[in-house]
């Protein structure tokens, strides 16, 4: 019923994309904090709470969030954002030089930046809630509005009020209290920091998938070139289940696995201490089932070819396809030495790419699955085997 060839094949591929799924999840970590993703992406959601964008079409709205991932959302698109990023108890929050805008911000804060920004206080709360029009007109101040808004509704009312009447509505709904006000502002603002996190989510997950398919690209990782490899070479597959069984066992990358990515207490150095010891730690299985698979993308300076007589092939020091390179070299039939330039090997990894495109498609959209998606499976995996693993008499003759 079982056919153990076919679970160490599945072993061996669930193995390689854990592998390079951490590389891919530290990478994209790496990237994500050097950017300062996670605070572009928390001061573009409070942009859209108090600036209401309006409607885009698709690709403008793909180019914006692009942007947004390097620069962040303009000024001139975030006035009212960029007037509370400035305010004291929010400024603070931030750090020096690159990342001086912060990266979470407490529900408490953003309700009180926010009165601290309509300039309201207790004093002249009650006045302020009954009074529809002027609630608008403060608000906006911070936009440089001149014309007057007429209302909540309607047409004569300014589009880019709506993130004030969402405001006037939850003063209306405090019945004067501010203390209640503060409370639905806050309510108001974790919805809105739960979207956030979705976008991140989606954000982070393109990130995966394009780091993933340099990955599977720099390293010649092509799924479909590796379930041949390991369903024809025994020594192979066991080497590499091997390898599955110490990870598995072991629970090395476990420290890589449960980062939590909500953690802000880290520090930009200690984060990047962290990540950068993970991959180090990665560096050799990576590098030993590249051996034992014979995946290899970017070429060295040069490769030792011997030629066997018997046979009429050659045997490589390093991985090649030979589709990607010279003809002639083939026609020597005798040892040489292969010496490649820069250029050789941006040519080789272009031709890499044009005949493992469908491979590296897939290795990338398995690591775009993420690190503990693979290690669960892993686990199950290698339970299954050890469950259904097939008597001396019956194992399949391979």
């Amino acid at each position: 019923m079982f056919n153990s060839v076919v679970f160490e094949v599945v072993i061996g591929l669930v193995l390689i994309y854990l592998l390079y799924s951490l590389l891919a999840t530290v990478v994209s970590e790496i990237i994500s904090t050097l950017l300062g993703l996670r605070a572009k992406n928390l001061k573009e959601a409070i942009c859209w709470m108090l600036e209401d964008p309006g409607e885009s079409g698709w690709f403008k709205s793909l180019f914006s969030s692009l942007r947004s991932v390097f620069r962040g959302p303009k000024k001139k698109d975030c006035p009212v954002t960029s007037d509370l990023y400035n305010l004291p108890d929010i400024k603070m929050m931030g750090s020096s030089g690159l990342f001086k805008s912060p990266s979470s911000i407490r529900k408490e804060t953003f309700s009180s930046a926010i009165l601290s920004l309509i300039k309201v206080d207790k004093n002249n709360f009650r006045q302020f809630h009954a009074d529809s029009k002027q609630f608008l007109l403060k608000f906006n101040e911070n936009k440089k509005i001149d014309q007057p808004v007429t209302g909540l509704t309607g047409k004569d009312e300014d589009q880019d009020a709506v993130a004030a009447s969402v405001l006037k509505k939850l003063a209306v709904e405090s019945e004067g209290d501010i203390d209640k006000f503060r409370k639905l502002v806050e309510i108001w603002f974790d919805k809105t920091m739960d979207q956030a996190s979705e976008w991140y989510r989606r954000k982070m997950q393109l990130i995966l998938f394009i780091v993933g398919f340099l990955i599977a690209w720099l390293f010649c990782t092509d799924t479909l070139y590796i379930t041949k490899i390991l369903s024809k070479d025994k020594n192979a597959r066991n080497q590499v289940v091997a390898l599955a069984v110490s990870v598995n066992e072991t629970g090395r990358y476990r420290q890589g696995l449960t980062m939590d990515e909500k953690d802000t207490s880290l520090n930009i150095s200690q984060k990047l201490d962290t990540l950068l010891s993970i991959k180090r730690s990665l560096d050799n299985d990576i590098s030993q089932s590249a051996r034992i698979l014979g995946t290899g993308g970017w070429l060295p300076d040069s490769v030792v070819a011997k030629y066997d007589k018997t046979s009429g092939s050659y045997t490589y020091s390093f991985p090649i396809d030979t589709r990607c390179i010279k003809k002639k070299y083939l026609q020597i039939k005798s040892d040489l030495v292969l010496r490649f330039s820069f250029l050789n090997k941006v040519s080789y990894m272009f031709c890499l790419l044009w005949f493992h495109l469908p491979g590296f498609l897939l290795t990338a959209i398995a690591i775009s699955l993420g690190a503990p998606f693979w290690f669960d499976s892993l686990n199950k995996v290698m339970k299954l085997r050890t469950a259904f693993k097939p008597d001396d008499k019956q194992k399949v003759l391979t």
